[in-house]
């Protein structure tokens, strides 16, 4: 029998205590590790979800709709590729949790000339509407913008995993981005971009 909302959401309070000193020790000790071995640990964990059969068939399904053409050697390949990211994406979320604003900027940049076409159009007292692809962590760009900028504000669905929910609100929030989720959240961006 699934969880009703109020019950889900006096779990996740409870347990949260509980979870978040392991994840903060977590996170500062892949702050600590050279790069090409968080890479490492991050393909290894995707392997591990991938051999587990994490949504395998969801994956499988979708990459055979998506690409109809390709043949199963390139379909398999794109899959792995797929769960290396998943892997990535998630330990880079618990590796988030102790970052710095100093390690942040260090690890993301302003392609040249973007920050000042930026800066000028906020001067002007103009709003500015950034698209960004969903790929990889862009939870990294988010909290970038949010160190860079005077505001920022994103346009995301609430995760239905309470404890992803979790962690991703905290990162958005201790970067100072705003998040406007769906229901009015076209409108309240329009208003914010003719503020």
């Amino acid at each position: 029998m699934a969880l009703l909302p109020p019950v889900r959401t006096l779990l996740a309070a409870v347990l949260a205590p509980f979870c978040i000193l392991p994840l903060v020790v977590a996170s500062a000790v892949l702050n600590l590790l050279p790069e090409a071995w968080f890479y490492s640990l991050c393909g290894l964990l995707g392997r591990s979800m991938q051999a587990l059969a994490v949504r395998t068939s969801v994956v499988a399904d979708n990459v055979q709709k998506a690409f109809p053409d390709w043949d199963e050697p390139r379909r398999r390949l794109f899959i792995d590729g797929h769960y290396r990211s998943m892997g990535f994406v998630f330990l880079d979320m618990v590796r988030m949790l102790v970052l710095t604003r100093a390690r942040l900027r260090r690890r993301v940049s302003w392609t040249p000339g973007s920050h000042e076409r930026v800066q000028g159009s906020l001067r002007k007292g103009r709003g500015v509407l950034l698209a960004c692809a969903h790929l990889s962590n862009w939870e990294m760009g988010l909290a970038f913008l949010g160190t860079s900028l005077p505001s920022v504000h994103s346009i995301a669905k609430r995760q239905t995993v309470l404890f992803a929910q979790w962690l991703i609100a905290f990162h958005r929030w201790r970067f100072g981005v705003s998040i406007f989720y769906p229901g009015n959240a076209f409108k309240t961006a329009v208003g914010v971009l003719r503020a």
